[in-house]
């Protein structure tokens, strides 16, 4: 899923606000926050 279709779907009018508040909330960009949680099938 694209950060604009969870942006929309969270009710944000604009995926760059979403991101912002991400990263507020979070301390990660929705981008960096992805990476990160995303196993790499060749670490399995």
């Amino acid at each position: 899923m694209k950060i604009y279709e969870v942006a929309d779907q969270l009710g944000f009018e604009s995926a760059f606000y979403f991101s912002k508040v991400f990263k507020k909330v979070t301390g990660y960009s929705p981008r960096d926050f992805i990476q990160q949680n995303t196993m790499d099938p060749e670490e399995e």
